[in-house]
């Protein structure tokens, strides 16, 4: 019997609601049993955008040169509220019912930035500790507060 050898990129546009995991899932189920696949990057849950999925050993050994290029985003952001988690899902720990920033001040904001800069990820994010995303170790409270900071710090 003759072996099916797939090798490529598939750009997807993930729609809100489904986790860039659940879409290799979905793709997953359609390929060859052993078919290596995965992703270039992931993205939040209820963010859409595009999204490589790289399948067979050919394309994977690439996924980190594609995770490496410059990207760009467009984003919606509400000012003024502080939330738990740093991202709409959480509860808002606090308000400022005196946000008044102008577009002028936004783009000297995003200036100051530069370039480039380091983000320090918050330990409600995807990043992964013994195979589970932090979120999800955070949101069932399998983890405390101090001890997800060391995760992410590296400690």
């Amino acid at each position: 019997m003759n072996e099916i050898n797939l090798t490529g990129f598939l750009v997807i546009n993930k729609p809100v609601g489904c986790s860039s995991y659940d879409c290799i899932r979905k793709i997953k189920r359609l390929l060859p049993k052993k078919t290596k696949i995965g992703h270039t990057g992931t993205l939040d849950e209820f963010a859409s955008g595009i999204l490589i999925i790289c399948i067979g050993r050919g394309a994977t050994k690439y996924s980190g040169t594609l995770m490496g290029l410059s990207k760009e985003y467009l984003v919606k952001a509400k000012l003024g509220e502080l939330t738990d988690t740093l991202d709409r899902t959480g509860e808002i720990v606090e308000i400022n019912d005196h946000v008044d920033v102008t577009y002028e001040d936004l783009k000297d904001a995003v200036k100051q930035l530069g370039t480039s800069y380091m983000q320090i990820p918050p330990v409600y994010s995807a990043l992964k500790h013994k195979g589970k995303p932090l979120y999800h170790l955070a949101r069932t409270g399998k983890l405390e507060q101090e001890e997800l900071e060391k995760i992410i710090e590296g400690k």
